[in-house]
């Protein structure tokens, strides 16, 4: 394998790595509802309002991967436009006051930005690895090796 080819595998690689936080949210929901009713001004908020967010960051994901699929544009722009998309949510959902503002910042924001950063690894790995099962394994793996890693952390 090229060394190109190996720079394309471990890019993809970590991209999908960071996006394989979307699956987190299970393991964070009881604290981010927690936070908002003791600290915030949301002390109706239950455990089961932590429901929607999984759909809403699957919308953004499945409305922006499709559009960005089809653009015929040098993969570093929509790579540039949805990880900027991504931090900013991210960052933004750690200083709202509400729960109604953090389902904007948080899964809507954030699943949009992911969305922009779906497939333009995928692309740039079928161009450079001769082995497109082998590029389309490693960078999918890492979105759900995401998830168990960051487990730890979060």
């Amino acid at each position: 394998m090229k060394r190109d080819a190996l720079f394309v595998l471990i890019g993809g690689f970590s991209i999908h790595l960071f996006n394989g936080c979307f699956f987190l949210w299970g393991n964070m929901a009881p604290y981010v509802l927690s936070y908002f009713y003791y600290f915030g001004t949301d002390t109706k908020i239950q455990l089961s309002d932590a429901v929607v967010i999984t759909p809403l960051l699957c919308l953004g994901l499945m409305v922006m991967n499709p559009l960005v699929a089809s653009w015929q544009v040098n993969p570093k722009i929509p790579l540039t436009i949805g990880s900027s998309v991504a931090i900013i949510g991210l960052l933004l959902s750690t200083k709202v006051p509400t729960f109604s503002i953090f389902l904007i910042t948080f899964p809507i924001v954030l699943g949009i930005g992911i969305g922009f950063c779906y497939f333009p690894p995928l692309q740039c790995g079928w161009e450079w690895v001769p082995q497109k099962g082998l590029v389309t394994g490693v960078i999918l793996g890492a979105f759900g090796f995401g998830s168990f890693l960051f487990s730890f952390l979060a």
